[in-house]
């Protein structure tokens, strides 16, 4: 085991991350998110093409969209905030998830 963590720990200074400086963030922690996100710019674009679908097809996005407008955001402000909301639906169907004993997708 210790080879394994000592292999991280090599691979997340190659890496440049500074995930490592996080209380509460071992070598073994930081690995498996990088290695589940990877580069962080694919989990933006899912929540982007999120967005955007929800933003055009209706339903409640589009209806928080709208009410973001409503409040004077701009519509790139409208649609982060949307991004930022899903990210924390997505969170939190994930731990429900795991707390019914769904399955994991990998």
């Amino acid at each position: 085991m210790d080879d394994y963590e000592q292999r991280i720990a090599e691979e997340l200074q190659a890496s440049g991350t500074t995930l490592m400086v996080l209380q509460g963030l071992n070598t073994i922690m930081a690995g498996k998110i990088l290695g589940e996100i990877g580069d962080v710019s694919r989990l933006n674009s899912v929540l982007h093409v999120m967005a955007v679908c929800q933003i055009q097809h209706g339903g409640l996005g589009r209806d928080y969209y709208l009410k973001k407008l409503a409040e004077g955001k701009t519509p790139r402000e409208a649609r982060r905030a949307l991004k930022r909301r899903l990210s924390n639906v997505i969170y939190r169907t994930i731990l429900r998830d795991l707390s019914t004993g769904s399955p994991a997708i990998s």
